[in-house]
Parts: C-alpha cells; structure tokens; sequence
C-alpha cells in the first residue's frame, strides 16, 4: 500500500496512495492516521500476532501450586505456565525452588494435579 510512498509521508508530504487514498499528514486528523495504518497493517499482515495462551484453568493450576510452595516456606517460588502450540497444553516454569526441597516440590505438584 504504501512502497515508495513512505519517505513523502516521513517528510509530512502529502501522498496518493496505490488504492486512491490520499493522506497528508502535516493536514490529516491524527484519527484518521491511526485507521489508516490500522488498515494497511491488516492488509499487510492478515495474520493474528499472538498465538494460544493459557487457559483459565491452568493458570489456577499454577497459582495454587504456587500458593503451597509459598505456604511451605518457599517465599520465593514461582510457577507460571507457559503457553505452547495450539491445541497443544501448556508447559510449566517452575523457578527459585531449592535443589534440597524437590521432593517436597514432586509432592505439591501431585496433590495439585489431583493424579
């Protein structure tokens, strides 16, 4: 959409864009200048940004996971899930639990997942 048009528009030249459009931008609304770099990066990138996230569920999973470690004395845990391919479940980071207490971790995480 824009192609060579972009250094007249860096310039505050006004321009004619390949679909017609004409956009000034020392004299547009700044609105204006928004919806259209809305729609040219629509057309230029149709595709979402973001990919899968977590779910609802295992993000509680986690902070009741978390919730006991904190509870046991590790004050600096953390578990978080992280989000993976679509349709795939999520992956777990678990940081700042010491070497010596993994035991203890193996059974938190057990009575959390209720297996």
């Amino acid at each position: 959409m824009l192609g060579p048009a972009r250094h007249k528009l860096i310039a505050g030249d006004p321009v004619e864009l390949q679909d017609g459009t004409r956009v000034d931008t020392a004299e547009d609304p700044t609105t204006r200048l928004r919806d259209l770099a809305k729609r040219y990066r629509s057309e230029t990138n149709p595709r979402p940004r973001r990919g899968k996230t977590t779910t609802p569920e295992e993000r509680h999973l986690c902070a009741r996971a978390q919730q006991k470690l904190r509870a046991v004395g590790m004050r600096d845990a953390k578990i978080e899930p992280r989000a993976t391919k679509p349709g795939q479940p999520s992956n777990v980071r678990i940081m700042n639990v010491p070497l010596a207490r993994l035991e203890e971790l193996g059974q938190i995480l057990v009575s959390v997942s209720g297996k």
